[in-house]
């Protein structure tokens, strides 16, 4: 049996598939348990669409490109808050030498960001978690002044380590995803700070599918439910956090 050219690279696109599942799987458990099988396909088939935007078609660098996308969000590349990101795949590196690259930059941020055994991270999350129950700041602030500040309160080293004008740029993008969802103005503080841990692209990100349906209940207020939905997904995640 002859094997086209065509069929070859059909196979070696579902190999490469079924291998990153794979390797999410083990990198991710708990998080890709709560992704479910439709979103993981979408997700490697977009980390596998977007490495490749990049020049990075060898799997070890796929694997590292969805392994950020699993922690930084799917859209890390063009998010505000990871210039680093951007300027480590630039397109004329070399793509073992970009993967380098943006392996040390991102170690920078972990060790700054997430702390030793992620114990930053849990604390920031545990404050914002204080800011959903009404215990810390409000997340109905409307100013980008007061809602800098909630953001600096919860998730200081983040915003230290970003800048503040990242920082603002991640509040702008707020106010268009406000737009977008069809959100009030008192939502902005909630969407800044989804966007912070998140990623900017959290909208449409098929690792959240949660989002979509707490923005679709019949009747409900799309602010309330999407509240509600993030601060279960926080609750969650703080609780993995604490076991790693």
């Amino acid at each position: 049996m002859v094997i086209r050219r065509e069929q070859m690279e059909l196979l070696s696109v579902t190999g490469l598939e079924n291998h990153l599942r794979g390797h999410l799987t083990r990198f991710a458990p708990n998080h890709i348990g709560s992704v479910g099988e439709v979103g993981l396909r979408k997700l490697v088939r977009l980390g596998i669409q977007r490495a490749a935007g990049f020049g990075w078609s060898q799997w070890g660098p796929a694997e590292f490109f969805l392994e950020l996308m699993i922690t930084l969000g799917s859209e890390f590349h063009t998010d505000p808050q990871y210039p680093w990101a951007a300027v480590a795949l630039d397109r004329s590196m070399e793509e073992m030498a970009a993967a380098d690259h943006l392996h040390a930059e991102s170690m920078k941020f972990h060790d700054a960001v997430y702390g030793p055994g992620l114990c930053y991270e849990t604390e920031a999350i545990q404050r914002l978690l204080a800011s959903a129950s009404g215990s810390g700041p409000s997340l109905g602030k409307t100013t980008e002044a007061e809602i800098h500040r909630s953001l600096e309160w919860a998730f200081p080293r983040r915003c230290s380590f970003a800048g503040e004008a990242a920082v603002s740029a991640v509040i702008q993008e707020a106010k268009r995803q406000s737009q977008q969802a069809g959100i009030p103005a008192t939502g902005l503080a909630l969407l800044a700070n989804m966007s912070l841990v998140l990623g900017h692209g959290w909208l449409t990100d098929p690792q959240y599918p949660w989002i979509l349906s707490s923005l679709q209940v019949p009747g409900g207020v799309k602010e309330e439910g999407l509240h509600r939905a993030f601060r279960s997904w926080l609750q969650v995640s703080v609780t993995n956090l604490e076991k790693e």
